[in-house]
C-alpha cells in the first residue's frame, strides 16, 4: 500500500521536504572524535588539539537522562566486544543543538558511559543487530539544553513493526564524510585555530522492501544511484518516515549501513527495547570522573559561574 498515490508528484516532495525538518530528523548529530597531543597529568587541564573522524548518531531522551544512540562499528578504533581503551577522557563529542555557530564548550554534549544494548537484540537477518550502542551523556547545563531529539518515552512516535510494508516511504539522515569532511588548509587569525570543517545533515530518500525477514530502504526508484562512498559517516544516523504534518513524522529506525542504493538498518520496534532496558546491558566507563567523588565546593562555584556568564 502506497499512502501518496492520491497526491501530486509535487505535492509529495513538498511533504517530503518538510519531514528533513522535523524534529525526528533534525535528532541526528555529527559525531567529533578528539584528539590530544598531550594528556591532561602532562599539559595540566584538558584540551583538544584535533577533530576528526566521521560518524553519526541520534540524540535520546528516557527518564531525564540523554543518549546518543550510534552504531558500534562507529567506535571501532575504541571497543573491542566488551572491552574498550579510549585515548583520553572525553574522546567524542556532539552538538547540543542545530544552531550554526557553537560558542562554548556547554555547547557540546560529552560522555561518561556507554552501554552495549545490541546484546539485548536477537535477531535472525542478515545484518549485525548487536551493533548498536548508546552513550550516556553528561546532563546539558539549563542554559545549553538540545533542542531537538527523540523522548523515547512517548511511544506514540515509534513505528511499530506492522508499520513496516512494502514500498514505504522512508528518509534516512546523517553526516556523510563527502559533505562533512576537515580543511586544514585555512588562514585564521586566531593561530590557535588549524582546521575548520562543516555541519552538513544529509537526507536520502527511498522506499522500504520486505523481504520477510527485517527488511531494508531501496533507493532505486527514488534516487536512483547511491554509492557506499556517498553515504560514508551516515552510519548511526536516524531513520523516519513521511507523514502529512511534519509533528507526526514517526521514528523508524537507526543506519546500520548502505551503498548500491541500498540502506540496512534496525528498526525501531527492536530498539525501543533494548533502550527501555538498557540498564540489562554491558556498560562501559569512557570519563572516569564519573567514579570519582566530586567536590562539592568546587561544583557549586562551577554553577555560579556558569550562571554568572549566561544568565543575562
Amino acid at each position: 500500500m502506497n499512502k501518496f498515490k492520491k497526491y501530486r508528484a509535487s505535492q509529495v516532495e513538498k511533504l517530503i521536504k518538510k519531514s528533513y525538518q522535523s524534529n525526528i530528523a533534525r535528532s541526528s548529530r555529527r559525531i567529533f572524535f578528539n584528539d590530544l597531543f598531550e594528556s591532561v597529568e602532562k599539559r595540566g587541564y584538558w584540551h583538544s588539539d584535533i577533530w576528526s573522524g566521521m560518524g553519526s548518531g541520534i540524540l535520546i531522551k528516557f527518564k531525564n537522562t540523554f543518549f546518543l544512540m550510534t552504531a558500534q562499528h562507529v567506535l571501532k578504533d575504541y571497543i573491542k566486544g566488551k572491552e574498550a581503551n579510549f585515548p583520553n577522557e572525553s574522546p567524542f563529542w556532539a552538538e547540543v543543538s542545530n544552531q550554526a555557530n557553537p560558542e562554548s564548550l556547554y555547547d557540546y554534549l560529552m560522555p561518561k558511559k556507554i552501554w552495549l544494548i545490541g546484546e539485548l537484540i536477537n535477531t535472525d537477518d542478515i545484518i549485525d543487530t548487536s551493533d548498536v550502542l548508546l552513550i550516556e551523556l553528561y546532563y546539558p547545563k539549563p542554559f545549553h539544553m538540545p533542542d531537538n531529539f527523540i523522548n523515547i518515552e512517548n511511544n506514540k512516535i515509534i513505528s511499530k513493526k506492522e508499520d513496516f510494508y512494502e514500498r514505504r516511504v522512508l528518509s534516512i539522515s546523517g553526516f556523510p564524510f563527502e559533505k562533512n569532511s576537515f580543511d586544514w588548509d585555512i588562514e585564521h587569525p586566531n593561530p590557535i585555530i588549524t582546521h575548520s570543517t562543516t555541519i552538513q545533515r544529509h537526507h536520502i530518500i527511498g522506499v522500504f522492501i520486505d523481504d520477510k525477514k527485517l527488511g531494508y530502504i531501496s533507493f532505486k526508484y527514488t534516487n536512483g544511484d547511491i554509492q557506499h562512498k556517498n553515504v560514508v559517516g551516515m552510519s548511526g544516523g536516524i531513520v523516519y518516515d513521511v507523514q502529512n504534518k511534519a509533528n507526526q513524522t514517526k521514528f523508524c529506525g537507526m543506519i546500520l549501513t548502505a551503498g548500491n542504493n541500498t540502506c540496512r538498518f534496525i528498526p525501531s520496534y527492536l530498539l525501543y527495547d533494548a533502550i527501555i532496558n538498557y540498564k540489562s546491558s554491558t556498560s562501559i566507563i569512557v570519563d572516569p570522573a564519573e567514579n570519582e567523588i566530586q567536590d562539592p565546593k568546587k561544583i557549586m562555584e562551577h554553577i555560579k559561574n556558569y550562571l554568572k556568564e549566561f544568565s543575562h
